[in-house]
């Protein structure tokens, strides 16, 4: 399934895979069923500090990406808008996420209601990337990682991403 897909991703260049995952924005989101019972005052500290610091790390991962020479990337996240993926949608000229697959591939859309199928498929894109630069302490950013590392490709979580704020090592 993935094989079509990827040389329509970045029109068939190297591009770089990253996995956004902000588990403390998750369970706030304003209205969900979730936000009483899981957003409690560390979470909404957490997610003050990211806002705090977002521009700060779009620019690091920009800055990064370009010494890689990569001018595309593959983002991998949640289906609901955050501010970082709309600082890093304005900052980096080339996406690719979930939305645009389903677009590039009746075959792929076929599945679209089929969260675990389209993890995958995601899953699949990061792993073929150039550079996978995953979320810590996700399950999905380490199967990632498990792939990657038997085939010797580069991964790094974000926080080691360099000139990246220190105090996301502390944030999930």
């Amino acid at each position: 399934m993935v094989d079509g897909v990827q040389k329509k991703i970045c029109d068939g260049q190297q591009f770089a895979a990253l996995h956004w995952r902000n588990s403390s924005g998750e369970g706030c989101i304003p209205g969900s069923k979730w936000e009483a019972v899981v957003c409690k005052a560390e979470k909404k500290m957490n997610l003050a500090i990211l806002s705090q610091i977002t521009e700060l790390m779009v620019e690091s991962l920009v800055h990064f990406l370009k010494q890689e020479k990569l001018t595309c990337i593959y983002l991998a996240y949640p289906p609901y808008e955050q501010e970082f993926v709309v600082k890093l949608k304005a900052a980096f000229p080339r996406i690719f996420s979930l939305s645009d697959v389903l677009k590039m591939s009746a075959e792929i859309s076929r599945y679209s209601d089929d969260n675990y199928i389209l993890s995958i498929v995601e899953q699949e894109i990061a792993v073929r990337s150039a550079i996978f630069i995953g979320w810590k302490g996700s399950s999905w950013t380490r199967m990632v990682d498990v792939i990657r590392s038997g085939l010797n490709r580069t991964s790094m979580p974000m926080p080691k991403v360099p000139n990246m704020p220190r105090v996301l090592q502390k944030i999930s």
